[in-house]
């Protein structure tokens, strides 16, 4: 079915008597190839593109199953070439292969499955990483560090996770440390952080004061933790939602460490109904490279208690 029809006699032996009939065929014939050569002729001369040779190939259309060929018929419909008419002239050697090229074969049909989910906490270890953030860590480190050591009790979150965070944190600790850095001090916030010096034990004369001691701090083995936030209270009283010694809190200094002192997690911010006040009571800072720009909008897990 790849080359162009030509007519065969139907009598025995296969050779037809000279006759009109055989006549006009061959000139069909003569007329087919003439046709092809010139469609060839015209797709190699323009290197027409696979529109471009449809659009030539539009102008010929061949009645399957018939010997005739009218060159350049102008459809007088939207018809197309059908697809045998397409192979036809492709075999003749007419027009080039318009099939698209094979998909590569490392691509696989899509998964019908869903994409794999997080396991869930059970009850306990989410208790145990609600136990964490109140050590000072982040949501994401403290869910981590459970999920990596599997701790059964708080005990065990001293024993496991929590070291198992902490050496994490090392190098970069070593790092922000040897780095030039200056103190940036905000009002009427207080934010959180794993706890370097309790405020309770550790007094300053004031926010500048505090900050300049979370600067000089000197990290301690063994995960030279450098202090990199710091909150101060001015009052008599500052309010906070934990459970704090009693008695006046003026001059409490809590020196702190968080990863990124940037981006540091608040625990209060400007007003809080629930201060005497009307408004957050600590003052807070933070220790960065020098010319780093300070973002106070993220709140800290502890926020919401």
């Amino acid at each position: 079915s790849g080359r162009v029809g030509v007519m065969r006699s139907s009598t025995a032996g296969g050779h037809a008597p000279p006759s009109r009939c055989n006549c006009h065929a061959a000139a069909m014939g003569l007329a087919t190839a003439a046709l092809l050569a010139l469609l060839l002729f015209e797709t190699s001369r323009v290197s027409a593109s696979p529109e471009r040779v449809l659009r030539q190939a539009r102008h010929t259309r061949r009645r399957i199953g018939g010997s005739e060929l009218r060159p350049f018929e102008t459809p007088t419909d939207d018809s197309r070439l059908s697809a045998a008419d397409i192979t036809l002239l492709i075999n003749s050697g007419a027009l080039p292969s318009l099939s698209p090229p094979p998909p590569p074969s490392s691509l696989s049909p899509p998964s019908s499955r869903p994409p794999p989910t997080a396991t869930a906490l059970s009850a306990s270890q989410a208790a145990l990483v609600k136990y964490m953030v109140t050590l000072g860590f982040a949501t994401a480190e403290a869910q981590a560090a459970v999920e990596a050591t599997q701790p059964q009790s708080e005990r065990e979150v001293h024993e496991k996770a929590q070291p198992w965070s902490l050496r994490r944190r090392v190098e970069a600790n070593r790092a922000e440390f040897g780095s030039e850095r200056e103190v940036v001090s905000f009002d009427h916030m207080d934010m959180d952080g794993y706890a370097l010096r309790w405020g309770s034990d550790h007094i300053a004369s004031s926010l500048a004061d505090c900050g300049r001691r979370c600067l000089e701090l000197t990290p301690e083995q063994p995960y030279y933790m450098p202090c990199n936030v710091f909150v101060f209270c001015p009052l008599e009283m500052c309010f906070a939602p934990a459970q704090l010694p009693k008695g006046s809190r003026k001059g409490w200094c809590w020196l702190k460490n968080q990863p990124d002192p940037t981006a540091p997690q608040v625990n209060m911010n400007g007003t809080d109904r629930r201060t005497q006040t009307g408004f957050v009571e600590w003052q807070a800072g933070v220790v960065v490279k020098k010319g780093s720009r300070v973002r106070t909008d993220i709140k800290s897990a502890r926020a919401s208690w």
